[in-house]
C-alpha cells in the first residue's frame, strides 16, 4: 500500500520525464533537490531525492516503469528502511539498516506474497545518539517499518530495587524515550508488530549506569 501511494505521488512528477527524448540530457538535476537518470534506451532508470547535504533517497525502476528498489543514504551509508520489488510489483525484500549502515532486520518474500525468510531484531537502540541533559536521558529507539504493519510498544521503567515506576505505550516506529537517569535503573522494552494476521514479538532490556 505504501509503495502504491508513492507511485501515485511520483506519477505526476515523472510523467513528462519518463523518456529522455523530452530533454537534452541522459540525467537531469533540478535545483540540487532531484536527479533523474535514464538508461541507454531512454527509459527512466532512477530518481534521487536530496533531502539535505547528507541525506538522500533513491528510487530505481524496471524498464516497464515499475519500482525496483527504494533506499536511503546518509553520509554514503545505507540507513533506515530499504525495499526491493519484483518486476510484477510485489515486494521481494524489506530491510532495516541502523545509523552505522548495518543490516539489523530483513524479510524476504516469494513473488506471490508469502514470507520466504525473516531474520533480525525489531528493537534497535542507537546508543551513540543518546543524550544526557541534566538528569534527563534521551534514548532513540527505532523499530523496522514493514509495509502495512502496526506497532504496539511498551517501555517498563524500573528503579534500583526493580520496582516498576511507570509504563509507557507507543504506537510508532521511531521513539525518543526520555527517562530520569537518577531514578530509572533499567528499561524493559516489549514490541509487538502486526502485519496482516501475523504477530511478531520482540523484547529487550536496557540498563542505565
Amino acid at each position: 500500500m505504501k509503495m502504491f501511494l508513492i507511485s501515485i505521488a511520483l506519477t505526476g512528477f515523472l510523467f513528462s520525464c519518463k523518456n529522455k527524448e523530452n530533454i537534452d540530457a541522459s540525467n537531469l538535476k533540478i535545483e540540487n533537490k532531484y536527479e533523474i537518470n535514464f538508461c541507454d534506451k531512454g527509459d527512466l532508470s532512477s530518481l534521487i531525492i536530496y533531502i539535505d547535504d547528507c541525506n538522500e533517497t533513491v528510487y530505481r525502476f524496471f524498464s516497464n516503469g515499475m519500482i525496483d528498489l527504494v533506499y536511503s543514504y546518509c553520509d554514503s551509508l545505507m540507513i533506515g528502511s530499504a525495499y526491493s520489488y519484483y518486476e510484477s510489483g510485489g515486494l521481494a525484500f524489506y530491510g532495516f539498516f541502523d545509523k552505522s549502515g548495518l543490516l539489523r532486520y530483513k524479510r524476504l518474500y516469494y513473488e506471490h506474497g508469502e514470507v520466504k525468510e525473516e531474520e533480525g531484531v525489531l528493537i534497535i537502540v542507537e546508543y551513540d545518539e543518546m543524550i544526557l541533559e541534566n538528569d534527563s536521558l534521551y534514548i532513540p529507539i527505532y523499530i523496522p517499518h514493514l509495509p502495512g504493519s502496526c506497532v504496539l510498544a511498551h517501555a517498563f521503567l524500573y528503579d534500583e530495587n526493580e520496582n516498576c515506576l511507570d509504563t509507557l505505550v507507543f504506537h510508532k516506529h521511531i521513539i525518543n524515550l526520555k527517562v530520569n537517569a537518577k531514578i530509572v535503573q533499567s528499561i524493559e522494552l516489549d514490541v509487538q508488530m502486526t502485519v496482516g494476521e501475523i504477530i511478531i514479538k520482540h523484547g529487550k532490556t536496557l540498563f542505565i549506569d
